[in-house]
């Protein structure tokens, strides 16, 4: 799912401190405020290291597919 992935990608950069600051707005379309992982999709979102689909969803129940998966890795080690 990629609200895990969101999850792990802000603990790993050391965000972990920007989420509760960003959990009452919405970044996505399809994602609530109420929703648990809204910050960490908002914080990984503010720091480039997710993106949403141009429509502006991010779609957090769905799949991560592969194609996804490269992109947050590449942006990851990305210096």
């Amino acid at each position: 799912m990629k609200y895990r992935i969101a999850k792990m990608i802000t603990v790993a950069s050391g965000l972990e401190d920007l989420v509760y600051s960003n959990a009452a707005t919405r970044r996505f379309n399809d994602v609530s405020a109420s929703h648990w992982a809204n910050g960490y999709i908002n914080t990984s979102a503010q720091n480039s290291l997710i993106v949403g689909y141009p429509d502006g969803r991010f779609m957090p129940e769905n799949n991560v597919t592969f194609a996804e998966a490269v992109t947050v890795q590449s942006t990851r080690v990305s210096p």
